[in-house]
């Protein structure tokens, strides 16, 4: 008699793999939430010392849009260290962006 995997397995041993994904998922998901914050602290401290203490919604934009990086992160970082989140511009690139994927879709 042939039987394919499922069939052959007990369900602890799903149960057992099962937690073993959600448990390295998991671990995973922390670990990029750390590495987003840490990317959002080093743009701060290094290019956001200027004298008018502006972070810009493009720079935002662009830490959201390539690595993921939440705009409520953002905007907590920048009320840490002083400084005002340009989130207009945030939104006139993100329209930018939306009618820049439109063109493209539509040909």
């Amino acid at each position: 008699m042939k039987c394919d995997f499922y069939d052959c397995t007990s369900k602890a041993t799903h149960k057992i793999y099962y937690e073993g994904v959600k448990e390295e998922f998991t671990t995973c998901k922390k670990h990029l939430s750390f590495m987003k914050d840490a990317l959002i602290r080093y743009v701060i401290s290094k290019f956001y010392k200027n004298k008018y203490n502006i972070f810009s919604g493009k720079t935002a934009f662009e830490l959201s849009s390539t690595y993921g990086c939440p705009l409520y992160l953002t905007r907590l970082r920048c009320e840490e260290n002083n400084l005002f989140l340009d989130e207009l511009e945030y939104v006139v690139e993100m329209r930018k962006h939306k009618e820049k994927s439109r063109k493209v879709k539509n040909g």
